[in-house]
């Protein structure tokens, strides 16, 4: 079992089912600078490192997204079935080389609310990312206004956003190991639905290549399908260490 523990201290994962005894969490070390892994069905920290140490969050920046959205949708301010244009000035910044992990939305394409979310869940996308943060009124400044609204909401007291992916031009978003396990489990607790929805899929198409066959990507996340319940967004090792929970909604034996 330690191996495992070994190999989930990799990434943040909105959904983990691991045993980890006590002996072993509390001897282990990890190399990471940041680590913090926590026993969300009993509330007990497993071990940490750091785990209030600012840190740029890159594309964890994500759940906090996602968070939002689900939150829109849940009053009713958005849809899934919704159709978002995809502007030229997204697909300008988000597409080829520069824009990192993309869904392969093109300019003026119109795409649902669900499957921009699937985008930029399964597999990262910034294109499909910004789309959804672009779409509201007000545009992307009121979406981070919104995002740091509801950090501050939910308590998530020591992070601050910039952007809706972390890694725009001149990006300051700043959180936490300890913010990213709040907010992960705040996700689980409070719209299990989509949770179910949105981050257990394994491959996601979209777009078409040079030869025209759609798209075919796997989740980014490396631990998906590989540890059970382990799911969530891309993972950045070397900034930030996961959580560990049993999820509310499906519990087994292990």
């Amino acid at each position: 079992m330690l191996s495992k523990v070994k190999a989930v201290m990799l990434c943040l994962s909105l959904g983990l089912l691991i045993d980890v005894s006590r002996s072993h969490a509390e001897t282990f070390q990890a190399s990471a600078p940041v680590a913090l892994v926590e026993d969300v069905s009993v509330g007990r920290i497993l071990m940490q490192k750091n785990a209030d140490r600012p840190i740029a969050p890159a594309s964890m920046t994500k759940i906090m997204t996602a968070y939002v959205i689900f939150d829109l949708i849940d009053q009713g301010k958005m849809r899934l079935e919704q159709v978002i244009p995809v502007s030229p000035s997204v697909w300008k910044r988000w597409h080829g080389k520069q824009g990192g992990a993309t869904m392969f939305l093109r300019a003026g394409e119109a795409v649902s609310v669900e499957n921009l979310l699937k985008g930029m869940l399964a597999v990262s996308g910034n294109d499909a990312t910004y789309a959804l943060a672009s779409s509201i009124p007000g545009g992307l400044d009121a979406f981070v206004a919104l995002m740091n609204k509801e950090a501050r909401s939910i308590r998530v007291a020591d992070s601050y956003f910039s952007s809706p992916n972390g890694w725009s031009n001149n990006d300051i978003t700043r959180t936490t190991a300890r913010d990213l396990v709040l907010l992960a489990r705040k996700t689980i607790e409070r719209f299990p639905q989509f949770y179910v929805k949105f981050y257990q899929q394994k491959e996601f198409l979209w777009g078409k290549s040079p030869t025209g066959q759609l798209i075919r990507q796997h989740n980014k996340n490396p631990l998906f399908g590989h540890i059970d319940h382990a799911n969530g967004p891309e993972c950045y090792p070397l900034e930030i260490v996961l959580k560990v929970t049993r999820s509310p909604y499906e519990m087994r034996k292990v």
